[in-house]
């Protein structure tokens, strides 16, 4: 794992996060009586007689059987750590590794526990070197309890490499180990979907995360979801780029990770969203981190066209039927007390469409930025005989097509703003309206019930469009 709490300096040259100098001192401490037990027995070492020296006249360095099986599980985490810790080791050293941090707390807890006993029964001297050597006993279980760092060194071991002779059959024909090579550079695409940014954002993006991991899973890749963590062994797929802060993308680009972006906004004449450029800049580190990407997939043709004529590997990707998104409880309509509802960030533009259709005595509902939890909107879109998709300005026309396909695939039917930029196609899987006509169009709908002829119409074409198709040849 590469976490963005580390930098790549943090990381050896097989990718595996370095032990601290704190921890690595921790492990020799614990393994100290191997030291002091051996080395007085090697004569030509100087350093020998001078531990041979503790050993007769320093109580505190007289190593016994019982002190040097306490240090058995810290010897062995030093030799994995020191020897074994490459992409060839076997089970037994990932074994210990894995679990290097229990074996530590068992040393240290089983020399406290020794020490303390011989303090009771008189076979240790009580000084202050004896109370110091418990207390640090003491202090180093603390450490390792509560270490981050402790506990993700342990969680990373180097991957077996595929390619290594160690791994190469010896005695299957020529013909199957092509076969096997093929299976496992098929193995190897792993894909982990990384929710970059402020951990709030996560609801807003939920229906977006959820999609692409549904279409990769349902393609056969291995695939996992995280949030600010990014995995060196798989390729990591971002999600939520826009929302990070510079430094997070400057560290990203010099990241020993293999990384690509599922781009969900709109970059038009130099900016992302019309944000203003002192809020986020695309030329100084945006456009660079897309740039740096293995590939950058977006559902906006023209956002791929952008990047593709700044010499950016962006592929379009457009957004499709997800069968897992099909997760919204069905109501009949007299139970739909809501007639419009609506959720995303109220502009003034959207406040004036909605004032419109509630003046004109409709039933509204709304959900503002950053929103509700995800259970409760889509309790709210169950209630509701009309979801809304507006324009979000007149300068900013691009269709959402989040907001329009997850209610139309849960059968629920959706009535979308007239845009002038609409270059997907994603309103025609809505009822588009020009925004004249919108109060009296959505009046119609719920008088006559047509809503609930159109809703089975619209969830009929977008299920003839599975993601799956867009999503199969990316990788």
């Amino acid at each position: 794992m590469w976490d963005m709490h580390y930098t790549p300096d943090d990381y050896n040259h097989f990718n595996a996060l370095k032990i601290s100098p704190l921890l690595g001192a921790t492990v020799v401490y614990l393994s100290k009586y191997f030291f002091l037990f051996l080395l007085p027995r090697l004569p030509r070492l100087r350093i020998g007689e001078g531990l041979g020296y503790l050993n007769n006249n320093m109580d505190f360095a007289r190593p016994d059987l019982g002190l040097l099986i306490a240090g058995c599980p810290a010897l062995a985490v030093l030799l994995v750590g020191l020897l074994r810790r490459t992409p060839n080791a076997g089970k037994m050293e990932r074994w210990v590794w894995h679990n290097g941090k229990a074996l530590l707390l068992l040393a240290s807890f089983a020399e406290l526990l020794l020490l303390s006993a011989y303090a009771a029964i008189g076979r240790r001297n009580i000084n202050e070197i004896l109370l110091l050597l418990i207390f640090i006993d003491a202090v180093i279980m603390v450490y390792l309890m509560k270490s981050q760092r402790v506990a993700d060194v342990f969680c990373d071991f180097p991957n077996v490499q595929s390619g290594s002779s160690a791994n190469q059959p010896k005695n299957i024909p020529i013909d199957a180990r092509e076969g096997r090579k093929l299976i496992m550079a098929m193995d190897k695409m792993k894909i982990a979907i990384v929710h970059l940014g402020d951990r709030k954002f996560l609801e807003l993006k939920r229906d977006i995360i959820l999609g692409v991991y549904s279409a990769l899973r349902a393609l056969g890749y291995d695939t996992v979801i995280s949030h600010n963590l990014l995995d060196k062994n798989r390729i990591n797929l971002i999600i939520g780029l826009d929302i990070t802060n510079k430094a997070t993308r400057d560290q990203l680009r010099n990241a020993n990770v293999t990384y690509m972006v599922y781009e969900t906004e709109i970059i038009h004449d130099g900016q992302v969203n019309f944000r203003p450029t002192d809020k986020l800049d695309p030329e100084t580190d945006y456009l660079p981190t897309l740039a740096r990407a293995r590939q950058v997939l977006t559902p906006f043709r023209q956002v791929a066209d952008a990047l593709v004529s700044r010499n950016i590997n962006a592929s379009y990707t457009r957004w499709g039927y997800v069968p897992e998104l099909n997760d919204i409880e069905f109501r009949e309509d007299e139970q739909k007390g809501i007639d419009c509802y609506f959720f995303g960030m109220l502009t003034d533009h959207r406040k004036q469409m909605l004032k419109t259709l509630s003046e004109a005595g409709l039933k509204i509902k709304t959900s503002d930025y950053p929103g509700v939890p995800a259970f409760l909107r889509n309790h709210f879109i169950s209630r509701s005989k009309l979801v809304l998709s507006f324009k979000h300005s007149e300068q900013w026309q691009t269709v959402n097509p989040y907001r329009i396909m997850y209610p139309v695939q849960n059968g629920v039917c959706v009535v979308t703003e007239q845009q002038n930029q609409d270059l997907d196609g994603y309103n025609d899987y809505g009822c588009e309206v020009p925004s004249q006509n919108l109060v009296e169009r959505c009046r119609e709908l719920i008088r006559a019930g047509e809503y609930q002829r159109l809703r089975n119409i619209q969830q009929e074409r977008l299920m003839a469009e599975p993601m799956t198709e867009y999503f199969k040849d990316i990788f």
